[in-house]
Parts: structure tokens; C-alpha cells; sequence
């Protein structure tokens, strides 16, 4: 602000030190506001520091459960692996069976004793 001449007013003050004193007042004004923003602003802050935190607790949970669940997942492919083996045992084991009752079979129909029973 530029400088300004001082008058004489008839109440003894001066003009300067009114607008000196208006300026002031303006200046305590915009300062309060700027208070209650600041404050605003921590609150704020406050606020994106819990919220970070809860995030970050989120996440480790989640990764818990990634893990606990390739966890399982891989229990679960053994399992499944194991029983398809001892299905394919029990098929092999079955169709052994089969071709040893269909062998005995012949070998019993071809014995002139059960021949002669039969008929």
C-alpha cells in the first residue's frame, strides 16, 4: 500500500492510523479463518491416518486369507490326486479280478466233471 498523508481530522485522529486499524481488523479476520481451516486441514488428516490404517489392517487380513486359501487349494489338489490314484488301483484291481473269474470260468466249463454234471 502505498504511503498516505497524514490529515488532521477534527477528532483528533489521524486518517492513516483508521485505515491502519481497518486493515488490522480485516488481517485478525482472514487470520481466524485461516485458523478454522487449519483446523479442518488436521482433522482431515486425522482422519486419512486412520483411514491408511484401516487399509493396511485390510490388506494384511486379505493376504491372510490369499494365503491360508493357495493353502488349501494345495491340500485340497493332493487329496483329490491321492483318491484318483486308489481309483485307478481299485479299477486295475477290478478288471484283474474280472480276467481271473472269466479264466477260472473257462478252466471249470472245460472240466469234463462239471461237463457231466451239467448235462
Amino acid at each position: 500500500m502505498p504511503p498516505r498523508k497524514r490529515k488532521q481530522m477534527s477528532e483528533g485522529y489521524f486518517e492513516e492510523e483508521k485505515d491502519i486499524y481497518t486493515d488490522v481488523q480485516l488481517l485478525k479476520k482472514d487470520l481466524n479463518s485461516l485458523y478454522r481451516i487449519v483446523d479442518k486441514l488436521d482433522v482431515t488428516i486425522d482422519k486419512l491416518t486412520d483411514i491408511t490404517a484401516s487399509l493396511d489392517k485390510m490388506l494384511t487380513v486379505q493376504q491372510k486369507h490369499i494365503e491360508q486359501q493357495e493353502r488349501d487349494d494345495k491340500f485340497i489338489m493332493n487329496k483329490v490326486s491321492e483318491l484318483s490314484d486308489r481309483v485307478k488301483k481299485l479299477e486295475n484291481s477290478k478288471w484283474f479280478l474280472v480276467g481271473i473269474a472269466a479264466a477260472v470260468g473257462f478252466v471249470v466249463a472245460q472240466l469234463p466233471i462239471v461237463n457231466s454234471l451239467l448235462n
